[in-house]
């Protein structure tokens, strides 16, 4: 789990996080998928990416309503069993603002 915070401006609903990334209105959360090499980086073969534009204003709010916390739940394999990437939209990724269960 990867928490970001939701907060309401005056300028508009904005979400924060250290792994959210991109300038404000264009926020995203980036998944990679890789292998580490010999020297010890990773060596990504593929990235998938959530635009939080993509989420709706209503699921926003309702985030911001329960404590400013937001829920992303996708599978992270594609209909072919390979690992999800480019840009994730609903349905492939669903939004709630909802606590997962066990929390």
């Amino acid at each position: 789990m990867f928490e970001v915070t939701v907060r309401d401006r005056d300028d508009g609903i904005d979400i924060t996080g250290p792994f959210v990334h991109d300038k404000r209105g264009d926020r995203a959360f980036g998944l990679r998928w890789g292998v580490p090499t010999d020297d010890g980086s990773f060596a990504v073969f593929r990235a998938a990416k959530l635009r939080f534009s993509d989420v709706n204003t209503a699921t926003l709010r309702e985030a911001i309503e329960t404590g400013g916390r937001l829920l992303g739940s996708l599978g992270l394999t594609d209909e072919h069993g390979w690992p999800r990437c480019a840009r994730v939209r609903p349905p492939d990724v669903r939004w709630s603002a909802e606590w997962p269960e066990g929390d």
